[in-house]
């Protein structure tokens, strides 16, 4: 066995290499991702899927309770109005994170672009994933390095129902009947994710540039960012534990990386997940990357880590380019 350490990881380094890979979260009689109806959502040609907003919310709710609540942007926040919770408009959302920021008040329509732009960019949800601000009558997008695609099932066992429940409490009132209600949930599901890291979606972004003035590095992504990216990515799916949700956890991470300059000849969405196979192998989950890897080869990849439990995943087509690491403990296999 190899020492037990996790990759290393240079204080602070700017990040400017390119990265690609697969997630997978792993559902076991849970709904990850419902509908409005309460179902597990579902393609037009049958197979289950889940949103990028799923795994983002995750990623975002990890960083809430791991980092702090101000670290994150997209966040629903309350403001107490008439003894009743508001959830906070976006006008709202800059004005508070302003507030917490320069320790003063100030209306959105008071607040200019550079500085909403900047209250934004200071967020690592937004380093990642960009946003969309509209407050104030201003309007600016921003791009993040980070697009994740939609999480669809490969697993061709599984499949979702509903279940009857009774609730304790009375169908009305003078009635005797309690409430019958339902939930939905899924057999067993393995959502699989293709997602992309561009630095140059922010570093070449030249409407931000004309906001907030040429030296922009401080918002740019750099080695600690990625580290928490995988830490949030890895770790974030099991700390979302409402009643459907439990059951689903993050199964695992492929992450490949590039050298500065291969996103311009790697594809921007390689479309991985549909090179990875899942089936059975007794009580664990065999899950084949031969023809994922074999697809980024020619792209002369930098690095390739994958992160799973080897309790309950068997992992075919690695070989010694491939590090392997727990996907909790992030503790080298």
């Amino acid at each position: 066995m190899n020492e037990k350490t996790e990759p290393k990881i240079k204080e602070n380094e700017g990040y400017d290499k390119y990265a690609c890979g697969v997630f997978i979260v792993r559902a076991d009689n849970a709904n990850f991702n419902a509908d409005f109806s309460g179902m597990p959502r579902e393609l037009p040609d049958g197979p289950i899927y889940a949103t990028d907003k799923a795994l983002k919310y995750c990623i975002r709710k990890y960083i809430h309770d791991i980092e702090g609540e101000n670290e994150v942007f997209a966040w629903r926040r309350f403001d107490v109005e008439k003894e009743k919770l508001k959830p906070l408009e976006l006008d709202g959302n800059i004005e508070y994170l302003y507030k917490q920021v320069h320790a003063k008040e100030k209306t959105s329509k008071d607040i200019n672009q550079k500085e909403m732009v900047e209250i934004a960019l200071s967020k690592k949800d937004v380093r990642f994933f960009g946003a969309t601000l509209a407050a104030g009558g201003k309007n600016i997008s921003i791009t993040g390095p980070c697009q994740i695609t939609y999480g669809v099932n490969v697993f061709k066992s599984g499949s979702s129902y509903t279940s009857a429940i009774l609730s304790p409490y009375s169908s009305g009132k003078g009635k005797e009947k309690s409430t019958i209600g339902a939930e939905s949930r899924a057999t067993e599901i393995h959502y699989v994710y293709d997602f992309n890291i561009n630095p140059n979606n922010l570093t070449c972004d030249e409407q931000i540039k004309a906001l907030i003035g040429e030296d922009t590095s401080k918002f740019y992504l750099n080695s600690q960012d990625i580290k928490l990216f995988k830490d949030a990515i890895t770790r974030g799916v099991n700390y979302v534990t409402s009643t459907t949700k439990v059951g689903a956890i993050g199964e695992l991470l492929f992450f490949v990386e590039f050298e500065k300059g291969k996103e311009k000849q790697v594809p921007i969405v390689p479309l991985l997940k549909t090179k990875i196979t899942i089936s059975e192998s007794g009580s664990k989950r065999n899950i084949n990357i031969t023809e994922a890897i074999k697809s980024l080869k020619d792209y002369s990849p930098k690095s390739f880590e994958i992160y799973y439990d080897p309790e309950y995943t068997v992992i075919e087509g690695l070989n010694q380019e491939v590090q392997c690491f727990h996907i909790v403990t992030h503790k080298k296999l």
